[in-house]
């Protein structure tokens, strides 16, 4: 492990210490306390235990697939307008193109394709309820894609409610869960919405993804160009509902796959979804990692004095030695940003 991250695990873990040992009165503590969970989340990302995986999961048909084949430069997830699999689908890297596929008895069938064609038809097979393939293991597909290349998996989960009218849809959600679950101290989730978020969807969120502790981010698929004005507007209307500590990302789909089928740099750039791709390009490297932990920290202790403000919690007192060596490690750091965001908590 490089220094760097060690240096990164230590202002975690003092951030910890401090999150836990706050003077101040009870419904601030507990609030403080419940913080702890997005820390923990910040080491996850610096010491994964596999290759990271960047999970996309939402309710059926708000254009997750559209959305992958966008990031991915090619259409290998296929789009259907109902639900079609329980199966999380793992996308790697391979100078070829690659299935594997999870068999009984641990055993795996290996097939190569020549085109991305041939393996979405392949795939689109797998993909029915009832299949003889079908298992609660991820199906693992290889592709020669430069977001890929890194060390990171992005994953296609089944979209949530999804159901074959031959078994439950709680049995249909659940096996989705449990891959979500067993995948937890190496995964982000990236929760995708559409632009008019529905209660099914809020409620989605909050009783498992914000449960699971491992979704900081949110993407809108938008279906209409969209400027500043609908970003302001959107965050007005649904950030009560939602919470502030989501970090939103907007983006159309749909014409960010168009413009990749065309290659036209105009429409991609307009999507929005150079911008997505240049954040989750940055999952792939320690460094990038590193970048993505001092950005949430920025926005923790942001929230931290959000919430000191709102509950009238003036008086909060850190633990001095925890205040202290955490400063020193901020310092050693030298980002200067969150060191001012850090000081804010002092009044400083």
């Amino acid at each position: 492990m490089n220094k760097d991250i060690n240096l990164w695990l230590d202002i975690l873990d003092k951030t910890k210490e401090l999150l836990q040992t706050p003077a101040c009165e009870e419904n601030a503590r507990a609030g403080l306390s419940a913080m702890l969970q997005d820390v923990k989340n910040m080491e996850r990302m610096l010491t994964p235990k596999r290759r990271f995986a960047l999970a996309f999961s939402g309710l059926t048909n708000v254009g997750k697939s559209t959305l992958l084949n966008a990031l991915l430069g090619d259409t290998v997830a296929p789009m259907k307008n109902y639900p079609w699999s329980s199966t999380a689908v793992e996308y790697r890297y391979s100078a070829d193109y690659e299935m594997l596929v999870p068999l009984e008895g641990f055993k795996t069938l290996h097939k190569k394709f020549d085109t991305a064609t041939e393996l979405l038809n392949e795939l689109k097979n797998f993909s029915v309820e009832g299949s003889a393939y079908q298992t609660d293991k991820p199906l693992v597909v290889k592709i020669p894609n430069t977001l890929l290349q890194g060390d990171i998996t992005i994953v296609d989960t089944p979209g949530f409610g999804a159901t074959d009218g031959t078994s439950e849809a709680g049995e249909h959600d659940q096996i989705l869960l449990d891959y979500l679950k067993k995948h937890a101290q190496d995964m982000r989730i990236f929760w995708i919405v559409k632009d008019n978020i529905n209660e099914l969807s809020v409620n989605f969120y909050k009783e498992h993804l914000s449960v699971l502790g491992l979704c900081s981010d949110l993407i809108v698929n938008l279906t209409d160009d969209f400027d500043e004005e609908f970003i302001r507007e959107f965050e007005k209307h649904y950030r009560g509902a939602i919470g502030h500590t989501l970090k939103i990302h907007y983006v159309d789909a749909k014409s960010a796959l168009l413009g990749t089928q065309k290659k036209s740099e105009k429409m991609l750039k307009k999507s929005g979804i150079l911008e997505l791709k240049n954040y989750l390009q940055a999952f792939s490297t320690p460094e990038g990692r590193i970048s993505i932990v001092a950005e949430n920290l920025c926005t923790l202790f942001q929230n931290i004095a959000d919430f000191l403000y709102q509950t009238n919690s003036y008086t909060c007192e850190w633990l001095p030695t925890a205040w202290g060596t955490l400063q020193m490690l901020l310092e050693d750091s030298q980002n200067q940003e969150l060191q001012q965001k850090f000081n804010i908590l002092q009044g400083e």
